[in-house]
């Protein structure tokens, strides 16, 4: 500093805003969705995301476990990274508004993947407008199931452990691939049907890949052994 110019990033507005909302949030749930931020907090996280403070200052993000209670800087990134979603769920977000979340399964045991991915299937049936990006599998596919459970009886989806509140009318919902080019990203829109919910050829011919290679490793393993 006075020997050297010192320049700050500029932030986008996005971010500006986020920070800004998460700075001066009111510690009294006032959103529309309370319920399923504890669900997260149950299901998830295993421990309730609390705004404390004092009166007269801005509030703390602590994740409260039985254990103990953690600011978000000793906190796992999964815990980290979805507190954000939890507390915006509970005090600030109320229906036909947009959540836009980039890569949910960041940071996500499968199974916890898959888990989130129920949350936001009832977080769109109740009004929530989602926009996010993801490149799992696992993710997508409990997304497709639930576009495939919306395309059966309440009956048969209930045997398949679909409440109405967890299937997905394909009406509801729009995909989009983004394909790096030399000419730069290629976005096409994904098909999606009731049968085989959204087609995504990127993800199964990795798979492809994956179950050849272990194909040609157990041959190879054969041939030594005889």
């Amino acid at each position: 500093a006075g020997i050297y110019d010192l320049q700050v990033p500029a932030m986008t507005g996005v971010i500006t805003d986020f920070l800004s909302e998460m700075i001066v949030m009111d510690p009294a749930p006032s959103g529309e969705f309370a319920d399923e931020a504890s669900e997260l907090e149950r299901t998830i996280l295993e421990g309730e995301m609390l705004l404390e403070g004092e009166p007269d200052a801005f509030p703390e993000p602590v994740y409260h476990t039985r254990s103990g209670d953690y600011p978000l800087t000793r906190a796992s990134s999964m815990v980290s990274e979805l507190a954000p979603v939890v507390l915006y769920l509970r005090h600030l977000l109320h229906r036909k508004e947009i959540l836009i979340i980039e890569e949910p399964e960041a940071s996500l045991h499968p199974g916890k993947q898959i888990a989130f991915a129920r949350s936001l299937v009832h977080l769109v049936n109740k009004g929530l407008r989602i926009v996010l990006t993801t490149h799992s599998e696992f993710f997508l596919q409990q997304i497709n199931n639930a576009i495939v459970a919306a395309g059966m009886s309440a009956e048969d989806a209930a045997g398949a452990g679909f409440a109405p509140s967890g299937v997905l009318s394909s009406a509801n919902i729009a995909a989009y691939a983004f394909d790096p080019t030399r000419h730069g990203t290629m976005v096409s829109e994904l098909s999606i049907d009731t049968v085989d919910g959204i087609s995504e050829s990127s993800f199964s011919a990795v798979s492809e890949h994956l179950y050849q290679e272990a194909i040609a490793l157990d041959r190879s393993i054969e041939r030594a052994e005889s």
